[in-house]
């Protein structure tokens, strides 16, 4: 595989790109693509010489981010242009570097690249590392919504209790112990709606709790919509 891949064609509507290989730079010349899927190196530049208005962008970084070598922030960062960040859902699975990488947030001052969605594959049980692993993946964008599907068994209620009150109760001292005053771009949310999967509808909390308890073996899914 070449390091570099161009992509050329006025035809082309839907592509999938997959590879394990390292790569620096995909090139996508592509007015008419509606679609993009995307599953490879985290650290090459992604660039949309031209694109639909109305493009889908899937992306699944093929590796993980650990102890903090290449930041998810950075991953979105190198896609260009930024409008086509508005179109990204941003799919995020197990990560071993969780405390590791929110060592080097602290930094952080500026507000992160907006996108999409950010879709959840992973929730460590032990609820202590919560906030440290929401506060890693936030620093590093601002998505619309936030959606999460686990299976029954790894502990979807603590963790959608968790979400609700971090995105609602936004003054709760103790998630804010660790961080003194150091304010979050989630802190001047003004609207935050959650949507359970078996309805299809947003949902007060109340019954999206309940609906939790129901003992279900398929995976379930939250999602939180966010507005600033």
């Amino acid at each position: 595989m070449s390091e570099r891949i161009n992509i050329s064609s006025a035809q082309l509507m839907i592509l999938e790109f997959s590879t394990y290989f390292d790569l620096k730079e995909v090139n996508i010349d592509a007015p008419n693509l509606l679609s993009f899927d995307y599953c490879g190196d985290h650290r090459a530049i992604i660039s949309f010489l031209t694109s639909s208005d109305h493009l889908v962008f899937n992306a699944s970084p093929a590796h993980e981010f650990r102890h903090g070598y290449y930041s998810l922030r950075e991953f979105i960062q190198n896609i260009k242009p930024q409008k086509v960040l508005a179109s990204l859902s941003l799919s995020v699975y197990h990560s071993n570097g969780i405390q590791q990488n929110c060592l080097s947030i602290q930094q952080v001052s500026s507000i992160p690249p907006s996108i999409k969605c950010l879709e959840l594959n992973f929730c460590t049980r032990n609820e202590a590392l919560y906030f440290h692993y929401m506060d890693w993946l936030l620093s590093c964008c601002c998505p619309k919504t936030i959606s999460f599907v686990f299976q029954y068994e790894c502990g979807l209620k603590p963790f959608t209790v968790f979400m609700y009150e971090l995105l609602m109760d936004r003054k709760k001292q103790e998630l804010f112990d660790c961080f003194g005053d150091t304010k979050r771009w989630w802190h001047d949310l003004k609207i935050v709606k959650v949507t359970y999967s078996f309805n299809d509808e947003s949902v007060d909390f109340k019954t999206t709790l309940n609906a939790l308890l129901l003992p279900l073996a398929d995976p379930e899914s939250v999602s939180f919509s966010l507005e600033l």
